[in-house]
């Protein structure tokens, strides 16, 4: 782990760890990037699920 020295917004700090339920500056910003990686798996998961029903073959077909 890698300690940072980052400057935050005190509001915005305040307003996400109301959000998020966190009791501390680090456990905010945590739950935060977790938050966000997840949302990003999810977004790639729901991509990759599209494409596997894609008919490519079908699609190149009209190309022709």
């Amino acid at each position: 782990m890698t300690k940072r020295l980052v400057e935050i917004d005190d509001d915005l700090l305040e307003s996400a760890r109301a959000a998020l339920q966190t009791p501390t500056i680090k456990a905010t910003v945590e739950e935060a990037l977790r938050r966000v990686d997840s949302d990003r798996e999810e977004t790639v998961g729901a991509a990759l699920s599209t494409l596997a029903g894609f008919n490519f073959e079908e699609r190149d077909a009209g190309w022709r």
